[in-house]
């Protein structure tokens, strides 16, 4: 099971886009993972959406409640894969920061 965290302040993020990027993620993880675009394969990713207060985030030591004009949304990809001796985990950190 492959899982995609998103966190983005209060209301950063739409429903809508949501959507679009629940899919998009999905299938930029997936497609390098299983080697090609594969439907069926959608099956094993999770992609949660987070949001949290200007309160409780922040950009280099400044609250973004205390940053008025700076903006954060980090994505997390963790995959996990079952090797035939030993449990493999594998993650990779993006920060996208406007």
């Amino acid at each position: 099971m492959t899982m995609i965290a998103v966190h983005y302040p209060e209301g950063r993020i739409t429903l809508e886009q949501r959507r679009l990027l629940a899919e998009s993620l999905t299938d930029a993880v997936l497609i390098p993972e299983v080697g090609q675009f594969c439907p069926p394969a959608r099956d094993g990713f999770q992609v949660r959406f987070a949001e949290y207060s200007a309160e409780h985030m922040a950009i280099g030591g400044k609250l973004l409640a205390d940053a008025p004009g700076r903006d954060i949304i980090t994505v997390n990809v963790l995959v996990m894969a079952i090797g035939l001796k030993k449990f493999e985990k594998r993650s990779l950190r993006i920060f996208l920061t406007v």
